[in-house]
């Protein structure tokens, strides 16, 4: 939040900006449009790329652990994100899959799944390893001007869930969360890799955890393929796979 401050007084005022983030929580800093939200639903007005972006490590490990580990979600979105990318290519809808891009966020998601170690303790390393990946990702989004490859269907759901309660909520955490629910959606059996991940991080996606109530998960997965319709978000699994009351009972149990 105190980063797209940042960006949108630098946008509106036209003057340089610098960022020192002081946990590796969400994209933001290397994210070049600004994030605002408009009754509790977020959209993007303007653009700054930073002067600087100054990473200090030992600021970022005085953080709270679970600020840095929940620094996973945009980057573990490119596992959901990928495959809707593919329904798009596949159904005409949207940007046709571009093999660099993806095969670039495909072999950050394998080093991911392979540091979880090294995040888990919050190492240089492992925060080198995040940072980078946002860096990619802000570099091909501002070159290429969309960003499937790292947002789909889980950031959709994100979305919901906050126009929904109304909360400020972490957003890696959540989108973490997003990220299990969507990808059991997509293909029954996807989300166990990411079970396996966020367990060996040591970062909860209970619902509680995350901020949220049972029945504040099931209101937004309810109407969240009407939700991505309405705000004519990209095409994604949502706009192929209905989600039923039982594919909520399953995810709902198996989150917490």
């Amino acid at each position: 939040m105190s980063i797209d401050a940042a960006k949108y007084f630098a946008w509106k005022g036209g003057i340089e900006c610098y960022l020192v983030p002081t946990a590796i929580s969400v994209d933001a800093c290397y994210s070049y449009p600004i994030a605002l939200r408009r009754n509790n639903v977020v959209f993007y007005e303007g653009e700054v790329i930073a002067k600087g972006i100054y990473v200090d490590y030992n600021i970022i490990n005085s953080a709270p652990s679970e600020l840095n580990l929940s620094g996973v979600g945009d980057v573990l979105s490119c596992y959901t994100a990928l495959f809707d990318w593919t329904l798009m290519s596949i159904a005409g809808e949207g940007v046709p899959v571009d093999d660099n891009l993806y095969s670039s966020a495909a072999k950050i998601l394998d080093k991911l799944f392979e540091s979880a170690e090294e995040i888990a303790k919050i190492s240089d390393k492992g925060i080198r390893l995040i940072m980078d990946a946002y860096r990619w990702v802000g570099i091909e989004g501002y070159k290429n001007k969309f960003c499937f490859f790292e947002e789909g269907s889980e950031h959709f759901l994100a979305y919901t869930i906050e126009s929904i309660c109304g909360k400020h909520l972490l957003h890696g955490q959540l989108v973490c969360m997003c990220v299990y629910i969507m990808s059991k959606l997509q293909n029954e059996g996807r989300q166990l890799a990411v079970k396996k991940f966020i367990e060996d991080i040591g970062l909860s996606i209970k619902p509680a955890d995350v901020g949220l109530s049972d029945d504040e998960v099931t209101e937004a997965l309810v109407i969240v393929n009407d939700f991505v319709v309405k705000n004519n978000l990209s095409y994604s699994i949502l706009n192929e796979k209905k989600v039923t009351k039982q594919f909520i009972d399953e995810v709902l149990k198996e989150i917490k």
